[in-house]
């Protein structure tokens, strides 16, 4: 579950990436990688880091994940 680059890519792989299904693939894979991230950050690095760690995190998805579902649906 940790590992969702290579998932990604080959979701990315398989088409336009303006295709709606593919789209929603990649935007939930992007979701499911800032939620794995978080979750191991919490569980390998204690509290404190996951409180420091995890809202930035979830930021960055967002942004990225608003960044390209504008960009395709134009």
């Amino acid at each position: 579950m940790f590992e969702v680059h290579a998932a990604m890519a080959a979701v990315v792989m398989q088409g336009n990436p303006t295709n709606p299904i593919l789209l929603l693939a990649l935007l939930l894979g992007l979701a499911t990688h800032a939620i794995s991230k978080s979750i191991n950050a919490a569980i390998t690095g204690g509290f404190q880091y996951a409180l420091a760690f995890v809202p930035i995190q979830i930021i960055h998805m967002i942004v990225l994940i608003i960044l390209i579902y504008t960009m395709t649906n134009n």
